[in-house]
């Protein structure tokens, strides 16, 4: 169990669209004839296509050098950056994105910045695409072209990257206890297979609110996390129906909320601020009515009573996520 709780402790660090930047990192890009050479990549969600009613992204990549840094909120160093604004179908760019294209209104542009901070030269970028596939070691390959007014240029990156929204997620569903009411925006499904029982399949759902903010390393800055524990006789996902919140493992049912060690399992909601929680419960009983989950779709409602007496009251009702399957192969 202790092995268990360590690498559940690992994987939430990777929630909300967020990755560890790896040393082997590499790329360059080409423009008026000169090649530029950078170590890091960051995706960050910045806005919606206004025309889109939010079904349209736009992300801000931005390839910078190991003598530059920066994070959500600042940046610092000196070397030539190119950042480039795509629209996109989701908050990050992901292995088989083919050719997206650059949002019309950006400031896309090439920039060249001295080492006491003085900008030396701006090159806008009328033009641009990206595509992404797999690679070795699980990185992924981004290929590059994108237009200046001399002419067209190109560039590659091989590596993982930072990932990170600046603005608030779509939002399919709702939970409301205390004085919290909230959207709850996509999750992450962990099936951590016959971790609690030998006959039973453990999920963990992971919902942020639509409003959460991350670190780059994936820790949750402010918001609402609601983790969602069920158990089920299923391997590949839990069963469709209606299910009540149970402290037994080895029956269908949504398991409580509980603590072993120092990590976390079953249901509950936590609240956080200033990258510190302020607020958490466990849901000790109640039911979840209507659970369905396919490919596409995830649907089901609420009603809870957690430890502090409050209800705990919401549903769901949108795009389901692929199931992240972890073997662990220990039971308690």
């Amino acid at each position: 169990m202790r092995q268990a709780i360590v690498i559940l402790s690992t994987l939430l660090l990777l929630a909300g669209c967020s990755y560890n930047k790896p040393v082997q990192s590499q790329g360059y890009f080409t423009i008026e004839g000169v090649s530029h050479s950078f170590s890091s990549i960051r995706i960050d969600h910045v806005g919606y296509v206004p025309e889109s009613d939010s079904s349209e992204f736009i992300l801000r990549l931005t390839a910078y050098p190991g003598t530059f840094s920066m994070d959500t909120v600042k940046h610092k160093g000196y070397g030539t950056v190119f950042r480039l604004f795509f629209v996109a179908d989701d908050c990050d760019l992901f292995a088989g994105d083919d050719s997206k294209v650059l949002f019309h209104d950006s400031l896309s542009q090439v920039v060249t910045i001295a080492e006491n901070g003085d900008t030396t030269a701006v090159i806008p970028i009328t033009a641009a695409s990206v595509a992404v596939s797999s690679s070795e070691h699980d990185f992924l390959r981004y290929s590059f072209t994108f237009t200046s007014a001399t002419g067209l240029s190109s560039g590659e990156y091989t590596g993982k990257h930072i990932a990170n929204r600046l603005v608030d997620q779509p939002a399919f569903g709702t939970i409301s206890f205390d004085t919290v009411n909230t959207a709850l925006s996509t999750c992450k499904i962990y099936n951590w297979e016959h971790l609690f029982s030998p006959e039973y399949s453990y999920y963990e759902l992971i919902f942020y609110s639509a409003d959460a903010r991350f670190s780059d390393d994936g820790r949750l800055r402010s918001g609402v996390q609601f983790s969602l524990g069920i158990t089920s006789p299923s391997d590949l996902r839990p069963l469709d129906g209606d299910y009540s919140v149970s402290s037994n493992p080895a029956e269908v049912g949504v398991m409580y909320g509980h603590k072993l060690q120092n990590a976390s399992w079953g249901t509950y909601w936590n609240v956080f601020y200033a990258g510190s929680s302020v607020g958490k419960a466990n849901i000790l009983s109640g039911t979840l009515f209507g659970f369905s989950l396919t490919d596409d779709d995830l649907s089901f409602s609420f009603d809870f009573i957690d430890q502090l007496n409050n209800p705990v009251i919401g549903s769901y009702d949108g795009k389901s996520t692929d199931i992240i399957h972890l073997s662990t192969n220990l039971n308690p």
